[in-house]
């Protein structure tokens, strides 16, 4: 489950976990909520803030890390970070690793900007192909 979802770095809903990883019923419950204790994953509500059908979404940095850069790697090169640092991949992930980072402390960001006393909801938006190919914002 772990895998599967750093490969979805928007995060899946429960039915994509379900049909990806042949897990359903109090099964698939008892390892989500489990992830979720240990902060390996996130439950997050779906724009605008729908309980039903939240996105899951690997929030361990390391695993995210390991995943994206050290699990497939067999190049063995000692020095790959210092000649791939400014590549593509690496800018991306590292946009994806700061965007994770202020999802998981709006807290201390609203206190920081004052604005600890405001009423806001954290939610999570993410973009999906259609079956016609078409990209369409899914909430």
């Amino acid at each position: 489950m772990v895998q599967a979802l750093s490969k979805h770095k928007e995060g899946m809903t429960r039915n994509e976990i379900m049909q990806t990883v042949k897990l359903n019923g109090e099964k698939l419950s008892k390892v989500l909520r489990n992830l979720e204790r240990c902060d390996f994953i996130a439950k997050m509500a779906r724009y605008p803030n729908k309980s039903t059908n939240c996105i899951y979404r690997l929030v361990d940095f390391y695993t995210l890390f390991y995943y994206k850069f050290i699990a497939g790697d067999l190049s063995g090169d000692e020095k790959w970070w210092s000649n791939n640092f400014r590549s593509h991949n690496v800018e991306a992930w590292t946009g994806r690793a700061f965007e994770l980072l202020c999802l998981r402390h709006t807290s201390q960001i609203k206190a920081a900007l004052g604005i600890a006393s405001v009423a806001t909801t954290v939610s999570t938006w993410r973009m999906t192909a259609e079956s016609d190919g078409n990209a369409k914002g899914h909430r």
